[in-house]
């Protein structure tokens, strides 16, 4: 059992430690695991808390099928280990109860009563799978806490200073107000939360937040960030539809550097590749200003107020966006990513902008991943939020992007990054300023299945057919404002990884409101996503499995094969009726597999991805499952093959075997 070197977060695959009381220290607990884990017979994978006392997360077979009531067995289980969740039974029995449904199983979410309050911000949750086992525990308990929960200010006094919170010149109409425990870290505010419209063009929606102790704290709204020592001159959105302006950098370590609690920049002057290793990561720079002001004379928009430093002005809108889209998330109870992340700016690479996952980062960020913005695509805020969605949603559920039976994961991850800077930016063109001609809008109509794939290469597009997800959920977004975005992200907890359009689409009506699920499943509908989940109902035909040599984008069939070239596993097959998104996959078997120095399995879609028709050798080519390349030290003979096929979806499963001779 190995010690997280970072001291944040501790993910082990271990057991689930019970009989932990609050405040013991991670070398406590690690015995605990130990002994569990002789009683137990076998491992969970979870989660301390950043001070190891106590678990926060736990995943894997956790007990027994429970019999009776599935809340006040989440409530039992909860109470019998409130040493490990470091929070007393009373305080279990009086929170608040949700269940939702969905096809994997029961959710049951119990959000925290402090006094008659409830506290605002993530519930814990207990999830049930099929056979009543607990598989999945979210403990967000807040242990200890003892805020005041008797209001000074009554709700008669609560509408001038909705209005206070608000400059525009519009008509702003707060709704009913609610008393709530804000979480703010680890502490708890008492307040008054108002959900608010304010009749601007288009009209916006807004959630404001007033203290109910003491009225000299000032109001706050969602966009409204927590006050901070610097500033400095960004575009809230991009060149395109926003000026300048002059903004507070909230949560900063250091009031004179780009280095926040959740950010900060990392700037490679153009020089600088992604870091391999600790050592890289130090040769790149951070803005430091000591004046606080992180104003800079930024490409073709001189600023005379500006340093002359015009490489460090993507710096700023990179802490900006992104502790933005941080902030926002977590006020709507998204605490997985309460860590720093990583932006680099300005350096060389051949990519896009895009989110890396932690464990592809070489172990240099392995626990936040990071984000790569090049310089023609940092100055549009859309760029920010769409790829820290990513993130966030890959903290929620990695394995949406390791399925490999689909594309669907991929799918919802552009539409989930889309879906939050719509949210954010609150209007639906997408990158209008960084992408100009191949820019999107969430108003440009999609449907299920005939959009899913390009109608000219027959594979999946996952930014476009992301669209069948982002239409409706901006369709629904016009009517009823920010509080969609908050259905969406509590759905994202409810998703296994194994989802397609259909799932996504009932995870977001189970986590929504009973009054809205239907006007939810209508949303949907309109993009062609009805009815319950069809599945893949195709029916192949395997018309052969033989190896093959690539070479100019065909593949010849054979069985020997010289040193150093590439053994192409291929796959005909006539298909009909398949679903749109699914993809072959297989398991291959190689005697002596450990004297090819590359065997690799294809992810590509136009290799893999089932459509109907016919593909062969001599029809479109064929469907490729994997390259096996030899090299000099790969020893003359023959070797024997197996591959166990699927296609994703379905049912369909095949087995071919064949030899293939490496000729001296």
């Amino acid at each position: 059992m190995t010690r997280d070197p970072f001291g944040g977060f501790v993910l082990r695959l271990g057991v689930l430690v019970f009989g932990v009381s609050a405040g013991m220290s991670a070398g406590e607990v690690d015995l605990a695991v130990t002994e569990y884990q002789s009683r137990l017979g076998h491992e969970f994978e979870y989660r301390l808390s950043r001070h190891g006392d106590r678990v926060v997360r736990a995943s894997g077979v956790l007990s027994d099928p429970v019999q009776g009531d599935r809340i006040e067995a989440a409530r039992d289980f909860v109470c019998e280990n409130k040493g490990m969740f470091g929070i007393d039974s009373d305080s279990v029995r009086r929170a608040q109860s949700r269940v939702l449904t969905s096809r994997n199983g029961i959710h049951v979410a119990l959000t925290q009563v402090i006094g008659g309050v409830r506290v605002m911000g993530p519930a814990s949750h207990v999830h049930y799978d099929e056979q009543r086992r607990i598989m999945l525990v979210q403990n967000n308990f807040l242990p200890g806490a003892r805020p005041r929960t008797t209001p000074r200010l009554t709700r008669d006094e609560i509408g001038p200073e909705v209005k206070r919170a608000f400059s525009e010149d519009a008509a702003v109409t707060p709704g009913e107000a609610q008393l709530v425990l804000r979480r703010e870290g680890d502490d708890l505010r008492l307040v008054y939360y108002v959900p608010t419209r304010v009749a601007s063009t288009p009209p916006t929606d807004w959630m404001v937040f007033i203290d109910a102790i003491d009225p000299d704290v000032a109001p706050q709204r969602l966009e409204v960030l927590l006050a901070a020592s610097a500033k400095g001159t960004i575009f809230p959105e991009n060149p395109v539809t926003t000026s300048l302006q002059s903004l507070v950098f909230p949560n900063l370590l250091s009031p004179t550097r780009l280095s926040g609690s959740y950010v900060r920049t990392y700037n490679g002057k153009n020089e600088l590749w992604l870091p391999e290793s600790v050592e890289n990561q130090r040769k790149f720079t951070t803005a430091t200003e000591s004046d606080r002001d992180f104003t800079y004379r930024g490409p073709g928009w001189p600023d005379p107020r500006g340093k002359p430093s015009h490489i460090r002005f993507a710096e700023a809108m990179a802490y900006y966006h992104v502790n933005r889209a941080h902030d926002t998330l977590k006020d709507m109870g998204f605490n997985e990513l309460d860590e720093q992340m990583p932006v680099f700016l300005h350096t060389r690479t051949f990519y896009l902008p895009h989110y890396q996952p932690g464990d592809s980062t070489l172990g240099v960020f392995p626990r936040t991943g990071l984000l790569e913005i090049p310089a023609q695509w940092a100055n549009d805020s859309d760029v920010y939020y769409h790829e820290y969605g990513h993130a966030a949603l890959d903290h929620i559920q990695p394995l949406l992007r390791a399925n490999v039976e689909h594309v669907y994961g991929r799918i919802y991850h552009e539409a989930w990054g889309d879906i939050l800077a719509a949210s954010l930016n609150r209007n639906s063109q997408i990158g209008e300023y960084a992408w100009v001609n191949d820019a999107v809008s969430l108003t440009d109509f999609r449907v299920y299945p005939t959009d899913v794939q390009d109608p000219v290469y027959k594979i999946t597009d996952p930014h476009q057919a992301s669209l069948i997800i982002s239409g409706p959920y901006w369709y629904l977004y016009r009517q009823f404002g920010s509080k969609v975005l908050q259905w969406f992200l509590d759905a994202n907890y409810l998703l296994d990884g194994s989802e397609n359009m259909f799932g996504i689409r009932d995870a977001v009506i189970q986590a929504s409101p009973e009054d809205y699920k239907q006007l939810i499943y209508n949303g949907f509908l309109n993009n062609g996503v009805l009815g319950p989940d069809p599945g893949n109902n195709a029916k192949v035909k395997i018309l052969d499995v033989y190896p093959a040599l690539p070479q100019s984008g065909t593949f010849e069939k054979r069985t020997r094969f010289r040193k150093f070239e590439t053994i192409a596993v291929c796959v005909d097959a006539e298909i009909k009726d398949a679903a749109p998104a699914y993809r072959f996959y297989g398991k291959l078997s190689i005697n002596d597999a450990q004297v090819f120095p590359s065997i690799t399995q294809v992810t590509l879609p136009g290799l893999v991805e089932a459509g109907n028709g016919t593909r062969s050798q001599r029809s479109g080519g064929p469907y490729v499952l994997y390259f096996v390349l030899s090299d000099k030290d790969t020893p003359a003979g023959s070797y024997h093959l197996k591959i166990e096929g699927h296609l994703g979806g379905s049912a369909l499963t095949f087995e071919k075997t064949f030899d293939v001779t490496i000729e001296p």
